[in-house]
């Protein structure tokens, strides 16, 4: 199996970013049909892919979360999933700065999850694990990944012409699926 980059989890200063990075790791892994993440966790731990001091830093009562939520009960009905799927398309540049009408503009991205589903909808979820405090943080991160999830719709626009996609951000700390 490839190991994971590991990471240092003796420097608290930056458990958040070291724990996000490891979160999604587990999500790649993750049979989305599994009641718990916990035998992928340890899977992915006695197979030396992840330690078992970074497997301690994991919130999985948030991934757990996650698994019993209905965005995923969705996931599961869905023909194919792909995972951390890369996109590289060139779009014109009018499509992000009017200014910039013609110029070819490289557009790369990595969407957590693409799923084509029973109706041929592409359902693109992206996952956050930032830590949300308050309504209103909540609303002021919907709207500064906007931007992000609309460039990636661009994306899935070009890999998976004529399809209706869907775009959802979902906030692992509060188990909030918001559908863009």
């Amino acid at each position: 199996y490839p190991r994971y980059e590991s990471v240092s989890v003796s420097d608290s200063k930056n458990n958040s970013a070291k724990r996000g990075t490891l979160t999604h790791y587990i999500l790649e892994k993750l049979d989305f049909s599994e009641q718990t993440a916990d035998k992928t966790v340890r899977n992915l731990t006695e197979s030396g892919q992840i330690s078992a001091e970074e497997a301690a830093l994991l919130d999985l009562g948030a991934v757990n979360g996650f698994l019993s939520s209905s965005l995923c009960k969705k996931l599961q009905s869905a023909k194919r999933i792909q995972k951390e799927l890369s996109f590289n398309v060139h779009i014109d540049g009018s499509l992000i700065d009017e200014s910039a009408a013609n110029a070819p503009v490289q557009l790369q991205g990595t969407m957590d999850v693409a799923a084509e589903m029973p109706d041929g909808t592409l359902c693109v979820v992206d996952f956050k694990t930032d830590k949300i405090r308050s309504e209103e943080e909540l609303q002021q991160k919907i709207k500064s990944y906007t931007l992000q999830m609309n460039y990636y719709k661009l994306g899935a626009k070009k890999l998976f012409p004529n399809r209706k996609i869907t775009m959802h951000i979902y906030f692992l700390s509060i188990g909030k699926d918001i559908e863009i």
